[in-house]
């Protein structure tokens, strides 16, 4: 009996070892999730300026253009017309510039969020709850044949390795749920940056047009 008893210790000794080395790697895999998604959110910003560049040049463009008319064409400006455009203008940029403000905003507070939860599952407690040791004990007389104090330590090992096992695979499930959740977010991110990247490539072609097309 006391054979099996110690068979079952190192078991528990082995599967707990796997269990700790299990968390070691979802705490690595959390942790480049995070970098990762820093990265992504970089990206995400660095495409917002070029962007937003791209929206100056096409404005310089069509100025460029006007100007160009202008050039040829013998006109007598009317003031309204140029404070409407004036205050049009103003109007424009103060919507680009609540705009750029909002994507800041957004890129830290998605920042914020991946290090919370990354942060938290990291730090999560178990939530599993070892039985109570009276009944433990109580269910360990119904068993024991060879009650000396060698029989309890094994007794008492293994039943503490089963409860660091139970704690340590309600920690995984935490970190394996959280490192689900920002992985779904960062798909969606992703698939935003590539919408984005689109529109860019075809506003950028669009302006060579405009700026080709100018005499």
């Amino acid at each position: 009996m006391r054979f099996v008893k110690q068979a079952s210790v190192a078991s528990s000794r082995n599967a707990l070892r796997y269990a700790q080395e299990a968390e070691d790697s979802g705490r690595n895999t959390l942790g480049m999730l995070g970098s990762q998604s820093e990265r992504i959110t970089n990206t995400d910003a660095t495409l917002g300026l070029a962007s937003a560049q791209t929206r100056i040049a096409e404005e310089k463009a069509k100025e460029l253009k006007k100007l160009n008319r202008s050039i040829f064409a013998i006109h007598a400006s009317n003031p309204f017309n140029s404070k409407r455009k004036i205050l049009e203008k103003e109007e424009k940029l103060k919507e680009q510039i609540a705009e750029d403000q909002a994507n800041r905003e957004r890129f830290r507070n998605a920042m914020h969020d991946t290090q919370s939860r990354i942060g938290s599952a990291m730090r999560a407690d178990s939530k599993f709850k070892p039985a109570d040791r009276q009944a433990k004990l109580a269910d360990r007389a119904r068993y024991q044949f060879e009650g000396d104090s060698e029989d309890e330590e094994l007794e008492d090992e293994i039943n503490d390795n089963l409860d660091a096992i139970g704690q340590s695979a309600s920690r995984l499930k935490s970190m394996a749920l959280a490192a689900q959740e920002e992985v779904d977010r960062q798909n969606q991110h992703l698939d935003k940056i590539a919408e984005d990247t689109d529109n860019l490539d075809i506003n950028v072609h669009l302006n060579t047009s405009r700026l080709a097309r100018i005499k």
